[in-house]
């Protein structure tokens, strides 16, 4: 069977990847940003980016960004389990996506992100998704996957749902960081912080993000975490 990949500026091949439920696909704007843009700030609260004025502006502020970069790609969710709202994804419903950040081809390393639309939290949907990708990441190249070494997951300490997936699909802490990143007017783009006290120097509305760093090895994914059932919903707020 010719397996056909996606043409992109990933530092890694990349294709579309289906279980039962699933299809994970190329992100693509024209078909997929309307559905995806969320308007509501809180789908951003434990994130760099957002919120965003429109669909458009999620476009330019986030999706080309991931676009150019050659250790970016994104991929959309799409449960068959669901009608389809458009043409081009007759399959079934965006869900969400999912996206590989700091992929590195020589350390054979790439990290995931992943947000659920609304309507899909819950459903087991973001599990399903990163436990498929997972699969493909660790596969080696002559079974259709990139033989990965190590995949990370990082979670807002102020993001439960981040911290369970991590958990259930066996990932390995690695440490957290404290004030890892500062959200400026935190509270007007709905923002959440650590609930830590600031330093004298912050701008009134400022506010900082605790992240837990998590860690998948290959021979810990080959030894516990193709057992762990996709099936569980868990609700997940996280990109």
């Amino acid at each position: 069977m010719v397996v056909e990949y996606y043409k992109s500026n990933f530092c890694f091949p990349v294709r579309k990847l289906e279980t039962d439920r699933l299809k994970l696909i190329a992100f693509k704007a024209e078909i997929h940003a309307q559905l995806a843009y969320d308007p509501d700030h809180s789908a951003y609260a434990h994130v760099y980016h957002g919120p965003f004025t429109s669909a458009d502006d999620f476009v330019e502020k986030y999706i080309r960004a991931l676009d150019e970069d050659e250790h970016a790609f994104a991929f959309a969710i799409i449960d068959k389990t669901k009608p389809s709202a458009t043409a081009e994804d007759p399959d079934g419903a965006l869900a969400g996506m999912i996206t590989l950040t700091e992929g590195n081809v020589e350390a054979r390393a790439a990290e995931i992100t992943v947000r659920t639309l609304p309507q899909h939290q819950g459903s087991g949907v973001a599990t399903g998704a990163t436990r498929a990708l997972l699969e493909y990441l660790f596969a080696a190249p002559h079974d259709g996957g990139l033989g990965l070494l190590r995949v990370e997951w990082h979670s807002s300490t102020a993001n439960p749902a981040s911290v369970a997936i991590a958990r259930k699909l066996g990932f390995e802490v690695m440490g957290m960081i404290r004030y890892e990143s500062c959200f400026k007017n935190a509270k007007a783009r709905g923002k959440v912080g650590n609930g830590r006290p600031l330093p004298s120097w912050c701008e009134p509305g400022d506010e900082f993000r605790d992240l837990v760093m998590y860690v998948m090895y290959w021979d810990s994914w080959s030894r516990k975490g193709r057992g762990i059932s996709s099936e569980v919903g868990t609700r997940d707020n996280s990109f």
